[in-house]
């Protein structure tokens, strides 16, 4: 197993994901409501995972839900992704806990794939 992590989800369960031969990328390993047994989980195939807690993303009363996600580079700076309800997304940035613009800027997924993750995508 390489690059293993630990996400929330939106019914506030955690997940741990690895990358794999035998499943693939990003398969779900295991899942549980409690941080701790996700650890013990990795811990019993003596992985110890230095990630951080990850947050559970807001939900709105129209549908809207908004995920924080730190910066790679500068720690005083979060990604606010916005998903609506009708699926689209939407970026915008927090730095030193204020919010930078002041509107949400529409983005397709894999862009925000890419400024999260810093990898580039293959144009055909």
């Amino acid at each position: 197993m390489k690059d293993v992590r630990i996400t929330a989800t939106d019914n506030r369960t955690y997940l741990v994901r690895a990358t794999t031969r035998r499943f693939g990328e990003d398969a779900v390993l295991f899942e549980s409501w409690k941080w701790n047994d996700c650890l013990d989980y990795l811990r019993r195939f003596g992985i110890e995972y230095t990630g951080k807690r990850p947050a559970f993303p807001r939900h709105r009363a129209n549908g809207t839900t908004i995920t924080r996600y730190p910066d790679r580079w500068n720690p005083a700076k979060v990604w606010l992704v916005k998903r609506y309800a009708d699926g689209h997304y939407a970026l915008n940035q927090e730095i030193n806990g204020f919010v930078y613009y002041t509107k949400y800027q529409r983005a397709p997924l894999w862009y925000i794939e890419q400024i999260l993750t810093g990898y580039t995508r293959q144009m055909n």
